[in-house]
């Protein structure tokens, strides 16, 4: 079944519609425009509870169980410099230095960043390497986790969105068709995505920062908070902004390495 909208073949051009990462996670590209109708909906699969009644429900449950609910912090990176590229896991400079960006994610977190015990970032330079400012600057570790990566979109990155449609259109339009179950030539699926992600949450029992990528924190929806992937897909994640997960983690000292 194809998401909305997307029937037809043509549309606004990669140029007018960057895809961040090189792929469907910002709201400017032809997915992201297509699912643009399903922003202001309740999450499918959410309770209409109090958030606060739902988070106490969780917490006692945890409790139950002898675990600990934790804080996740999820700041996206900064804007990146280049435009029309699918980039996904290359490495591409942002608009802000690596201190500007640390300092702009400190900012966001406030009197939050008392409760920050560990940093965790993607391998991207974009990500780890203001993460890692950041952890110094806390006085806390910086953990690397390959299951962080944004998704893999294969054949396809370090090409221009214009080129592949040109050149690769068919198999373009096929996986902008299928994108819930469909992997771009020699990449993944959401599903891997997810799959990974939460491989890392469970091996981890992550609390404090993390500084990913777009598709991580869409991960992270529908993992955590029950979210179908066309309603994390709709959600606007804003460069640098924060955005607050609660997780489970085991009672008793936790230092569990990246998976």
């Amino acid at each position: 079944m194809h998401p909305p909208g997307l029937r037809r073949l043509r549309g606004p051009s990669p140029r007018r519609c960057r895809l961040d990462g090189g792929g469907p996670f910002r709201s400017r590209t032809p997915l992201g425009l297509a699912l643009s109708r399903a922003r202001g909906r309740n999450l499918r699969g959410l309770s209409r509870r109090d958030p606060a009644a739902r988070r106490s429900d969780r917490t006692r449950r945890a409790r139950s169980r002898g675990e600990l609910e934790l804080t996740l912090f999820a700041a996206r990176h900064a804007r990146v410099a280049v435009d029309g590229l699918c980039y996904g896991r290359q490495e591409v400079e942002t608009i802000l230095g690596d201190e500007e960006t640390a300092q702009a994610i400190l900012d966001r977190l406030g009197d939050q960043r008392d409760r920050i015990d560990a940093v965790w970032t993607s391998p991207a330079s974009r990500c780890r390497r203001p993460a890692e400012r950041i952890a110094e600057t806390l006085g806390v570790l910086a953990h690397v986790c390959a299951p962080l990566h944004e998704l893999h979109y294969g054949e396809w990155e370090g090409r221009s969105w214009d080129a592949l449609e040109r050149e690769d259109g068919e198999r373009l339009r096929r996986w902008m068709g299928s994108w819930q179950s469909e992997a771009p030539p020699g990449g993944e699926t959401v599903d891997d995505l997810e799959g990974r992600v939460g491989e890392w949450l469970k091996a981890s029992e992550p609390s404090g920062l993390l500084v990913g990528h777009a598709g991580v924190i869409r991960a992270l929806w529908v993992i955590l908070r029950s979210a179908s992937w066309e309603d994390a897909m709709a959600r606007e994640i804003e460069h640098l902004e924060i955005e607050p997960f609660q997780t489970m983690g085991s009672v008793g000292p936790r230092s569990l390495p990246c998976p």
